[in-house]
């Protein structure tokens, strides 16, 4: 019993840390947080927004962020999980609806930690970086849309 008091503890103050390091955008409409988004992942950006790659021939509506597999992934937003399953060319992907035609997608992942339906806070993790989809270089395939338009993730992320 004193444990699991604990865990619970625990949890609660880690859910208050992060409800508050997220009062700033997490409450507020995508819209109105351009700008201000975190990273999905920490790594480095492997190629640029609109510009076609051999290698990567998905990365022109989005960015290829370089990290270790497994590392943590994140959601940029608060929103509703609207896909996580695999994905020809993107691996196993999530996509998070953030409302007002706001959609955030997250590939090449080796694990998903949400499924359909679930709601993702922003800054939650729900997936591990990896090399799925016929990747050979690890890391996470970001992209951001609106209205189904894909949008620079430079303009909208800090």
């Amino acid at each position: 019993e004193i444990l699991s008091g604990l865990v619970g503890s625990e949890m609660c103050i880690r859910d208050r840390a992060v409800a508050k390091a997220n009062i700033k955008v997490a409450g507020s409409p995508m819209a109105d947080a351009k700008g201000q988004l975190p990273w999905p992942l920490k790594g480095k950006v492997l190629n640029r927004f609109g510009v076609s790659q051999s290698a990567y021939p998905l990365s022109q509506q989005g960015w290829l962020i370089a990290a270790p597999e497994g590392s943590d992934v994140v959601a940029i937003h608060g929103g509703q999980v609207v896909f996580s399953d695999w994905l020809k060319g993107y691996g196993l992907v999530i996509i998070v609806d953030h409302g007002d035609g706001f959609l955030s997608l997250y590939g090449q992942n080796q694990a998903l930690y949400l499924s359909v339906g679930d709601t993702a806070a922003a800054q939650q993790l729900i997936a591990s970086s990896g090399k799925s989809g016929g990747n050979t270089r690890a890391g996470l395939y970001f992209s951001l849309r609106q209205q189904g338009k894909p949008l620079n993730p430079k303009q909208w992320l800090q």
